[in-house]
């Protein structure tokens, strides 16, 4: 699997694998059993820095304790994650997929 598409399980809290972003990407995830808790999906830039990526009111941030899927634009040379915070027992399963005709 290329370094634009990657996709797998969460069991406990942590970070799900940055994936390369070009333009476009599509951000999702399910969850099943125990307490969710809540995965945000980040992103980082030119500066290096992990940042929430915003829905497009701009102030609420890209999260949630459910099944969820969200398209975004981004610049070139981005990578995005997921974050899971405050689960306990629950098991999530996330994909994340950049734009094929923008892979170079």
């Amino acid at each position: 699997m290329s370094n634009f598409a990657k996709f797998g399980t969460l069991t406990a809290n942590g970070n799900t694998d940055a994936v390369s972003v070009n333009l476009l990407a599509t951000l999702s995830a399910t969850t099943s059993g125990g307490t969710p808790g809540s995965l945000a999906w980040q992103f980082k830039g030119a500066n290096g820095v992990w940042t929430p990526i915003m829905k497009d009111d701009g102030t609420t941030p890209m999260a949630g304790g459910a099944a969820m899927q969200y398209t975004k634009w981004f610049g070139d040379d981005v990578a995005v994650r997921g974050v899971l915070t405050g689960s306990t027992g629950a098991t999530w399963v996330w994909q994340i997929m950049s734009n094929p005709q923008n892979n170079g």
